[in-house]
């Protein structure tokens, strides 16, 4: 009862997280699909740190699952384990947001046309980081059909954006899709959890 919606959960997740490099090859070419290759793989890493710190989480709620009341969980719980994290984002963000230009300057100047991209997607770093502490949240009182539904609606969604803004936009399209999605999934959770 609790794997298959984990593992459509897990699915939906990597298909979302990979479709979009499909479609700007399709709608752009190869070229665009270099620069928000560039921009994605500097983003993607960073958001190891927050999903850390979530699985903490998990496990701190997990095993308090008799004290508390449904979903609803303490703030100060959630602020104490996950503010290394949420401060590692922000950081994370500003410097991309305000550096990134400087850094593929220097070291990839052939990918410094992906700067608006990589400002986007910081952006999506810390909308994803809300919502890795949303799935925490969920998977720690066993929502685990309800995380699948969210992510079934946004692959869905994230298809509909990236058809949508990809051939219009190219990659900045793609990373504005993610924005779009990201903060779809968020209010889902955040609905969910409430």
């Amino acid at each position: 009862g609790e794997s298959l919606p984990m593992g459509v959960m897990g699915a939906m997740v990597i298909l979302y997280f990979r479709l979009d490099n499909l479609f700007i090859f399709k709608f752009c070419g190869a070229a665009a699909l270099g620069l928000y290759a560039a921009a994605s793989r500097i983003v993607e890493p960073l958001l190891m740190i927050p999903h850390s710190f979530s699985t903490t989480l998990y496990s701190l709620f997990s095993g308090r699952r008799d004290t508390c009341a449904g979903v609803k969980v303490g703030f100060r719980s959630v602020l104490r384990t996950m503010w290394p994290a949420y401060g590692f984002a922000v950081t994370a963000a500003i410097i991309a947001i305000g550096g990134g230009h400087y850094f593929l300057g220097y070291f990839f100047p052939e990918y410094l046309s992906a700067y608006p991209v990589l400002r986007l997607l910081a952006i999506v770093l810390l909308i994803r980081t809300g919502n890795v502490t949303l799935t925490a949240i969920l998977c720690s009182f066993g929502r685990y059909s309800t995380l699948a539904r969210i992510s079934v609606a946004t692959l869905v969604i994230n298809v509909g954006l990236a058809v949508i803004l990809i051939p219009r936009y190219g990659p900045w399209g793609a990373a504005l899709a993610a924005i779009l999605t990201e903060s779809w999934n968020f209010l889902a959770q955040w609905r969910a959890a409430g």
